[in-house]
């Protein structure tokens, strides 16, 4: 069995051995042919005929065919090879050779740059993701500061609407305008400080509104904690404040309460002549029952409740 085995390893292996002789021959048999269409016409022409010669010399019992004449002529015998144009043929393998290697160096170089090209993109990409997440959150936040100023533009134009109903425009703006210019003014000093020139209303409004918008860019930097703990502060001073004002009022109705007693107190009793006139009193109305008629009316209130 073991000897079995050793001659079936020794077969694979000449096996493999004939086979790579018989790819280089294959290989050889290419060189051959691509000098013999190299060489001159005349000298092929002479190799052919003494390859037809060969085969009429042939013995009878061998097959004819095709492939004895392209063998014979594959195989020309001792015969040298005659090249013409050999300076030709090296300065033609010459710039081949130097296109070869020009071709390989761009080629490198194009890699080289579409590595580069890569690169760039990619970072360019992140840098774009990180600024249009950006963008994208700051659009949202200032979508929302939009939409609630919105609503309390809103509110404060019912407001104003139900101020000014029932008094003249003309007037009545006027003394609004001033009020709002005063009002302005306090909020730019509170915020701001003395304004150095004399500015307008609308300038003092743009520029607390920048202030504003820089207030708010700035709260994004504040550490979270740091916003609570001024949060819970100002929400403490904001209900202090709402409860001293809630004292304040109820200290004025008292003493407003005080006043008006002491006023009805210190007045002079009206003592009234004669006899106090009564008023009439109105007939009794004499109820008719109809039980009928109000479901009627009440169904007739329903129907044009729901489907009027």
């Amino acid at each position: 069995m073991a000897e079995i085995k050793k001659l079936q390893t020794e077969m694979v292996k000449i096996k493999s051995d004939i086979a790579r002789k018989e790819e280089l021959l294959q290989e050889y048999w290419q060189y051959k042919d691509f000098l013999f269409s190299l060489s001159p016409a005349e000298w092929r022409e002479a190799q052919l005929a003494k390859a037809r010669r060969a085969k009429a010399r042939a013995p009878p019992g061998d097959p004819p065919g095709d492939t004895d004449t392209a063998t014979a002529a594959r195989d020309p015998g001792k015969d040298p090879l005659t090249i013409t144009g050999g300076p030709k043929m090296g300065n033609l393998l010459w710039e081949l050779e130097e296109q070869n290697l020009t071709l390989i160096q761009n080629s490198g170089e194009t890699e080289e740059s579409l590595e580069e090209m890569h690169c760039t993109m990619d970072r360019s990409k992140k840098e774009m993701d990180v600024a249009t997440d950006q963008l994208t959150s700051q659009i949202t936040a200032m979508s929302q500061t939009i939409a609630t100023e919105t609503e309390r533009a809103a509110e404060l134009e019912l407001k104003a609407r139900l101020y000014n109903f029932g008094k003249s425009e003309s007037a009545n703006e006027d003394h609004i305008l001033e009020a709002l210019g005063r009002k302005v003014q306090e909020v730019y000093r509170c915020c701001l400080g003395e304004p150095k020139a004399n500015p307008s209303t609308l300038q003092m409004l743009g520029e607390i509104e920048s202030h504003l918008l820089q207030l708010l860019e700035s709260m994004e930097v504040i550490p979270r904690d740091t916003l609570d703990k001024v949060e819970k502060m100002k929400e403490r001073e904001r209900r202090i404040r709402l409860r001293d004002q809630k004292l304040q009022q109820q200290k004025q109705h008292q003493e407003e309460r005080l006043r008006k007693a002491l006023d009805r107190a210190q007045a002079d009793i009206r003592r009234t002549n004669g006899r106090r006139l009564m008023t009439r009193s109105q007939p009794a109305v004499r109820k008719v029952k109809s039980s009928n008629v109000k479901e009627v009316s009440e169904q007739e209130e329903l129907h044009a409740y729901f489907f009027t």
